[in-house]
Formats: structure tokens, C-alpha cells, sequence
């Protein structure tokens, strides 16, 4: 029987109406005919072959035009060659109302804008007009189709991220592992490269919430301006992290953002060209996309990913936050053992002092005690016992003498050596002398204990302080390495 007719081309079909039926050009009484008269004749072959049928049919949508008033869709319906992508088949379509009426349910219930490139799986009548020719008729539209064609699509990029890009992408569960993930955030980020349409209101969002920030903290915004929804966009803001990339610009943190939209604005997000190059990226990269119920594969491989850009914007804000409060609390504790080491020390020095004054005076009780009983020998001798225990006397008193300059003296010496290791034990010369004070998670490090390869290890010199991350704990035996 060969191909239907609702099968062919629009051409092919109309020179099989002419094949098929009463031959209309060559007739006995006349040598032509009107045009209304031909197209009646092909309109009435149609409407023989085809009645009031209906077709559900798969095809890709093309050419689309929408009229508000009246609700009116134009387009073409399209099929590719799996092979070439070349088309094979072509037909104009048409929703009136009752089809636009259904296209409203379809693009609700998918969250997806009837368009251009979207396969659609839809009942259609053949209609054959004398004034617009061969088109199809929409009556239906099944977002079932669309909606497990998105996902199934979805689900086929990130097997397809995991298969070719085994070193950078990886799963664990329901989490994907991305090279970009890995990528640990600076404790401070300052200088950021912003991806997105300043002439967005999401753009407009991010910049006020990073500015107008209640901690007075100041950024350096670098602006890379792409288009962030529509036919090209992903590729455009793929280009434009290639530019951040070849730019030689140390950037802290990349920035993707984009304002509120439909869910098919999101479909940008989950094309494999740019989900790849984000989660390949060396710079970490935060999104906000606008979104707060769907996850776009972006999202997945991004460093981190956020519901909007002001949400990206306090994300930022808040983590600069955590490391201004680490540095308050580590400044405090270096104050609090500092005050502590200084008490500790006063109250030797006191304790030095007391024992001074304590032996002084017994020292002295005793020498008057002796005093007094040479006295009274004195009065009970003679003058030559007198002179003798005056010159005892006299030579002890020197001894004394001596005694409590030598003591006084050597609690000098200590006071003085106290004082020394006090100034010598403050955190200010410690750090003056090359020492640094290592920290982890914003407590002091004194021994290895707990910590792990991997670890952020903060070291605060007298004018500096250096952020690095261990490689590797080794014993260390007395020997020079």
C-alpha cells in the first residue's frame, strides 16, 4: 500500500492525492480550472481519507511563533534522521483555543515553555484549508511524555559526566564527588568573578547584598556578562568560565547566578558542556540559579550551590564571617594564657619578695639576740673580754653585712630573671623572634594529635599569617632532616 499519506511530506502528499484520484488538469469541456476548485477537490480527498481521525504523533517542535490575542501557536513539526539529524519529515501546525487551552496545562504540569527543540508527543487532526493549505491541528498534548523525556535526558548527562570523566566526577551515594568540590575555599574571599546579566534582577540582588553587608566587609568584583537562559546560553557561560580560566587572575571564588524564572530557563543548567567544565574547574564555584525547588546538574557540580543569588551573595558574606570570628577567638585565647603567664609570674615574684623580708628579719632577731648577751657579758668582764667580744662583734656585724647584701643581691638576680622570662614568654617577642602559633579549626596546635592530612593549618607570624593545608605528619627523631 506503500507510505500513508499523513506520513509524507506536504509535496509528496498532495502528488499522491493526484496520482491516486480523478486526474484534475486534463478535462473534456475546458483546458483549466480555478485554484478554489482544485484546492475543494484536495480538501475533499483529505477529509475522505482522513475524516474527523485523530493521530498521537512524536515530533520535534520548530519555527514557533506565539500570538497573545489570540491565543494563537504557529510552528512546524519536524523529524530528524537518527544518523545525519538531517530532516526527513516537515509539517505545518497549528494550536487554536482548545489546543493553546492544553498547551497552558502542558507547560504548568512540566514547568517546561513550549518551544523550539522540545519533542513533544501530541494528538493531531489533518486538516486540509483552501487558504492556508496542508497544517496539523492540535487537540492534545501529554506532558508525561516531556516530563520523563527531561529527566531520562537528566539522568543519561550525569552517567555520562561519571563515565567520561572518571578523575574529576565521582558518586558516593547520592552525592556526586567533583574535581571543583575538592577545591578547598579561601579563608577570606575578596576577589570574585561574576557570571550572569547585569541587567537581571538576580544580578541586581547579589551586588546589593555583597555592598550594603551589615560587617562593612569590602569585594573586588570582576563582571563576565553572558546570557543565562535561552538557545546558546550554556554555551556562552562555558566560554565565559574559559575567560575567567585564561585570564592568569587569582580569583577566589567564581560566582554563576541567575534571577527567578520557568523550569525551562533551568534546562541552560543541565546541558553536559557546562556541567563538565564546572565540575573540572580549579576555581570553586558557587551558583545561584533562582530556583528552590529543582536541582540543576550544575548545581551538582558546582563547590556549592545556593537557592538564589542573594542567597550566593550571605553565603559569601557569612563565610568571611566565620573566619573574622576564629581570628577574634584566637586573639582572645592568646590574651586570656597571656594574662595567665603574667599572674603566675607576679605571684612568684610576690612569694620571692615575702621570703626576702621573712629571712631579713629573722636574721636580724638573731643578731640582737646576740647583742644583748655580749651586753651582758660585757658588764661582767673585764676590759679585755670586753674588747675581745667588741671585736666579735665588730666582725660580725661585718658578716652581717655582707650576709644581707650577698641575699639581697641573689633575690635581685631572681626578680630580675623572672622578669626576664616574662618579657622573654610574651606572645609579642615569641612571634618577633621567627616562632608561629599554628591553629586548626580555630584552636591552638601542640602536639599532632588530631590532626589528619588534609587539615587547614592557619599560622600566625608577628605580621603575617599563612593559611596552608598538611601533606603529610611525619615523626621527627632530634636529627636535622
Amino acid at each position: 500500500m506503500g507510505t500513508p499519506c499523513f506520513l509524507m511530506p506536504t509535496n509528496r502528499c498532495i502528488d499522491f492525492i493526484l496520482q491516486k484520484n480523478i486526474t484534475l488538469c486534463i478535462l473534456e469541456t475546458q483546458a483549466f480550472i480555478k485554484l478554489s476548485e482544485l484546492t475543494q477537490r484536495i480538501k475533499d480527498v483529505i477529509n475522505l481519507q482522513f475524516g474527523e481521525q485523530s493521530f498521537w504523533v512524536l515530533a520535534e517542535v520548530s519555527g514557533h511563533k506565539f500570538y497573545p490575542n489570540p491565543e494563537r501557536h504557529y510552528f512546524e513539526f519536524l523529524e530528524k534522521d537518527e544518523a545525519s539529524k538531517q530532516p526527513i519529515a516537515k509539517v505545518r501546525a497549528v494550536a487554536w483555543s482548545g489546543g493553546s487551552e492544553r498547551i497552558r496545562v502542558f507547560e504548568k504540569e512540566t514547568g517546561q515553555q513550549f518551544g523550539n527543540g522540545m519533542q513533544v508527543l501530541t494528538l493531531l487532526r489533518v486538516e486540509f484549508n483552501a487558504a492556508f493549505g496542508f497544517q496539523l491541528i492540535i487537540l492534545d498534548i501529554d506532558p508525561t511524555y516531556t516530563i520523563g523525556k527531561i529527566e531520562q535526558q537528566k539522568r543519561d548527562t550525569l552517567e555520562r559526566l561519571l563515565r567520561e570523566n572518571p578523575d574529576k566526577v565521582s558518586r558516593v551515594g547520592d552525592d556526586y564527588i567533583t574535581f571543583n568540590k575538592r577545591q578547598a575555599l579561601k579563608a577570606v574571599l575578596q576577589h570574585i568573578a561574576l557570571v550572569g546579566s547585569p541587567n537581571s534582577e538576580g544580578f541586581s540582588d547579589f551586588c546589593h547584598t555583597l555592598q550594603t553587608n551589615r560587617f562593612g566587609y569590602g569585594f573586588q568584583l570582576d563582571v563576565f556578562q553572558s546570557a543565562v537562559q535561552g538557545e546558546g546560553a550554556d554555551r556562552e557561560i562555558k566560554n565565559k568560565l574559559i575567560q575567567i580560566f585564561e585570564s592568569g587572575r587569582k580569583y577566589d571564588v567564581v560566582v554563576i547566578i541567575r534571577g527567578g524564572g520557568s523550569k525551562s530557563d533551568l534546562l541552560t543548567f543541565d546541558a553536559y558542556g557546562l556541567a563538565q567544565t564546572v565540575a573540572r574547574f580549579p576555581i570553586p564555584i558557587v551558583t545561584g540559579l533562582g530556583h528552590h525547588n529543582d536541582v540543576s546538574i550544575t548545581d551538582l557540580m558546582a563547590h556549592t550551590a545556593t537557592k538564589t543569588p542573594t542567597k550566593a551573595a550571605e553565603f559569601i558574606v557569612s563565610h568571611n564571617r566565620a573566619f573574622e570570628e576564629a581570628l577574634v577567638y584566637l586573639q582572645q585565647g592568646i590574651v586570656i594564657k597571656s594574662q595567665q603567664l603574667l599572674a603566675q609570674h607576679n605571684k612568684r615574684i610576690s612569694q620571692a619578695r615575702e621570703a626576702v623580708v621573712n629571712q631579713s628579719r629573722n636574721l636580724l632577731i638573731n643578731y640582737q639576740r646576740s647583742l644583748m648577751a655580749f651586753t651582758t657579758q660585757l658588764s661582767s668582764k673585764p676590759s679585755i673580754l670586753i674588747n675581745h667580744k667588741l671585736n666579735d662583734m665588730l666582725h660580725l656585724q661585718a658578716n652581717l653585712k655582707s650576709h644581707v647584701n650577698k641575699l639581697l643581691l641573689w633575690h635581685k638576680g631572681t626578680l630580675n630573671h623572672y622578669a626576664s622570662v616574662v618579657k622573654i614568654m610574651s606572645p609579642e617577642n615569641i612571634l618577633k623572634k621567627g616562632f608561629a602559633i599554628l591553629s586548626v579549626q580555630g584552636k591552638i596546635v601542640t602536639d599532632v594529635k588530631g590532626l589528619e592530612k588534609g587539615n587547614v593549618l592557619m599560622v600566625l607570624m608577628e605580621k603575617h599569617q599563612i593559611e596552608t593545608i598538611i601533606e603529610s605528619i611525619k615523626e621527627n627523631n632530634g636529627t636535622k632532616s
